[in-house]
């Protein structure tokens, strides 16, 4: 492309090409002031990919980031409700199994669960309470193999499995 610049011709290529641009076309050049030298054409692609591109990229990593800490707060407040307000019946229950959850690693390492069940003869159901994640073996840890477990008496599926510590 050539402009013209103080009474000077000046050649300037684009870092970009685009099939929608014909020759003879206007397009918007820009350079410091006193530096023709250093013009740029300045289309979508040279202004606006780029930037695009990371602030896409930057906002999954930013959404996925903002899932992480939603799960961990609903958790702490599920803890708060049912054991510090009191809200839950406290339940000790023997320890099932002490498993490895293999869907979920850090570092190649995954975390423990603990898994205690009740069993509900009123209506001959059997729950299953899973611990939040542990990354060191609770195995021997815990006093007579049993864990406390806060339920929600209206709703089950809403417990704390308290670990005392163990995390």
């Amino acid at each position: 492309m050539v402009f013209e610049a103080d009474g000077n011709e000046q050649r300037v290529r684009s870092r970009y090409s685009s099939s929608d641009m014909t020759e003879g076309e206007e397009v918007t050049v820009h350079f410091p002031p006193g530096q023709p030298e250093e013009a740029e054409i300045k289309g979508f692609s040279a202004q606006y990919l780029l930037p695009l591109i990371f602030g896409s990229i930057g906002s999954i990593f930013a959404g996925i980031g903002y899932v992480g800490l939603y799960v961990q707060r609903k958790k702490e407040q599920l803890r708060e409700e049912l054991v510090t307000m009191r809200r839950g019946r406290k339940v000790r229950l023997p320890v099932v199994s002490i498993e490895l959850d293999m869907s979920f690693k850090v570092n190649g390492r995954s975390p423990y669960v603990i898994v205690a069940q009740l069993q509900d003869a009123a209506s001959a159901t059997t729950y299953s309470f899973k611990s939040d994640h542990l990354w060191q073996d609770p195995t021997g840890l815990l006093p007579n193999n049993e864990v406390d477990v806060y339920v929600d008496p209206s709703d089950p599926k809403r417990y704390y499995v308290d670990t005392g510590g163990l995390k």
